[in-house]
């Protein structure tokens, strides 16, 4: 179905185009074929997309190995969330420890609030249970004593 000059045809270049783009045309007809697309911008637009086609599903069928520089960054990124993560970790702990301070602090002062109040209670009782000297001194005697510790001889 070759032109009349024996040239190759629109339609025929159109159906080599996918073996084309895929670099499986002999050098003769794929020079052909290049001559026709030269002539039809269509067919350059065809071939284009192909190519790109082609592009994505090799990059996408191909194995996965990042480039140098893609491990590169990838560990310098671990690294700085590395170093955030310790950095966060020291604040909580200093934070922990302040709260732990505090609490042993509260826990200690009430224990010498409860320590003091005990003492001031048995203080008190004891005092109130334990006669004053000068009560002693009377009820020995059976006189009444001055505020200077002297007797007061008894009325009789």
């Amino acid at each position: 179905m070759s032109n009349e000059d024996g040239t190759m045809t629109v339609e025929e270049a159109r159906a080599l185009l996918a073996p084309y783009a895929d670099g499986l045309l002999d050098p003769a007809m794929a020079q052909e074929v290049e001559a026709v697309m030269a002539r039809v911008p269509e067919l350059q637009d065809e071939f284009r997309t192909l190519k790109e086609e082609n592009d994505l599903l090799s990059e996408a069928l191909s194995p996965l190995r990042p480039t140098q520089s893609a491990r590169m960054r990838v560990s310098e990124v671990m690294l700085d969330t590395y170093k955030h993560a310790e950095e966060a970790d020291k604040i909580l702990l200093d934070q922990k420890s302040r709260m732990i301070k505090l609490v042993m602090l509260v826990l200690v002062l009430g224990m010498c609030f409860i320590l003091g109040a005990a003492l001031l209670y048995t203080g008190v009782k004891n005092r109130q249970s334990k006669p004053k000297p000068e009560q002693e001194l009377e009820k020995k005697s059976g006189a009444e004593m001055r505020p200077s510790g002297a007797p007061i001889k008894e009325l009789e």
